[in-house]
């Protein structure tokens, strides 16, 4: 948010008697300009500052995995080649915005037993994900600078989060059958 709620121009010595004078007042009011003040020959326009953003800037994050649902998720122990993927959206909802300069994912999961993540060598947005045994574990993510300082949204106070998700493990299709006599 800017400081100030005006920008304030002014033009040198002119005279309202001047025959410029109108086309002054036109052309800046054609502009957005409004004549504030006349004082000693100067004339002062002042315009609302209105902030702008820049197109296709990431105004949130989401967590998705398993070839694009959004979490939470179901795989298998036999699961290979799974990955986790930290996406940056724009204020129309748009998956495509680009990460924040000197952004750093840090990959996490609160059960490494049932579930790990590494970080992806190729692509710092994505980590890949490895199911250990059956059960259940929470993947998330942070996003920090590389002081591990928080990376802020536009609004340059709410830090960047993303929203953990559940991924549940479960036993992988059977491999073959017995019969067992008792």
């Amino acid at each position: 948010m800017p400081k100030w709620k005006y920008k304030v121009v002014r033009w040198e010595h002119i005279d309202p008697d001047d025959t410029e004078f109108p086309y002054l007042l036109d052309w800046f009011g054609n502009r957005g300009w409004e004549l504030c003040a006349i004082f000693q020959g100067r004339l002062y326009f002042k315009r609302e500052i209105v902030p702008t953003k820049p197109t296709n800037q990431a105004t949130h994050t989401q967590l998705t995995i398993l070839g694009g649902l959004i979490m939470p998720g179901q795989i298998t122990v036999d699961t290979t080649n799974e990955t986790a993927t930290v996406q940056f959206v724009d204020d129309k909802g748009d998956t495509n915005a680009a990460a924040p300069v000197g952004a750093v994912v840090t990959f996490t999961s609160d059960n490494v037993a049932v579930v790990t993540v590494a970080a992806d060598p190729t692509n710092p947005l994505v980590a890949n994900v490895t199911p250990v045994t059956e059960g259940t574990a929470n993947i998330g993510a942070t996003i920090a600078d590389a002081s591990g300082a928080p990376i802020l949204e536009p609004d340059g106070v709410t830090p960047f989060s993303v929203a953990p998700g559940a991924v549940t493990v479960s036993a992988g299709p059977a491999g073959s059958a017995q019969l067992v006599l008792s």
